[in-house]
């Protein structure tokens, strides 16, 4: 009867323990690869959206009488602002009191950077900060980007109206390796997606 209930104490050999060890890593590193393409895909579908907002500041400003940029009401552009965490885009004229669309680009806080690309240096004009306000002013000739300028809460024009700015970059406030840029075709304003 002894011999019967002998007891087996050999457990998991090596190799068995390799091979969980490797599924265990292939499985996490799979999940790691698509959670980082997760944020990827969310800064790409957040410029998608300036994109619209901005392609329709243009056909707005387009559709407008033929003035300069100091023409009064009939100033077209785009207001970047944030609600709480979240970054909106209206389309104005003339004031900020005539919206005329308004886009909410992501329940994801994300900042957008204003740049000017002079040859192969690039730099940020415009930071905008948590309750700052930035006005893309288009021009109505040629539907370009006539020039950029932050605002206070109060609608104080901070610095001076900048021009030349010709890109955008959209990125997670968390995380600005996480970004997507958008280049605006200066004469134009026609903007797209830099794939690069």
């Amino acid at each position: 009867m002894k011999n019967r209930l002998v007891k087996d104490d050999s457990g998991f050999s090596l190799i068995e323990l390799i091979v969980a060890v490797l599924i265990i890593a292939i499985i996490s590193g799979g999940a790691i690869i698509a959670f980082g393409s997760i944020f990827t895909t969310q800064a790409d579908a957040a410029a998608k959206s300036v994109v619209s907002i901005l392609k329709e500041t243009r056909a707005q400003a387009l559709g407008m009488e033929n003035k300069d940029l100091t023409g009064g009401s009939t100033q077209v552009y785009a207001k970047f602002y944030y609600q709480g965490d979240t970054l909106n885009v209206d389309v104005c004229k003339g004031d900020d009191t005539n919206v005329l669309h308004n886009q909410r680009i992501s329940s994801v806080p994300f900042k957008v950077k204003f740049i000017k690309v002079a040859g192969a240096s690039e730099s940020e004009a415009i930071t905008m900060g948590d309750t700052d306000v930035v006005k893309m002013y288009f021009k109505k000739s040629t539907g370009g980007v006539a020039a950029v300028g932050k605002y206070n809460s109060a609608g104080d024009l901070q610095g001076t109206l900048q021009t030349g700015i010709n890109k955008l970059s959209v990125c997670r406030a968390s995380n600005e390796n996480n970004k997507t840029d958008l280049v605006l075709v200066e004469l134009t304003g026609r903007c797209y997606v830099d794939t690069d």
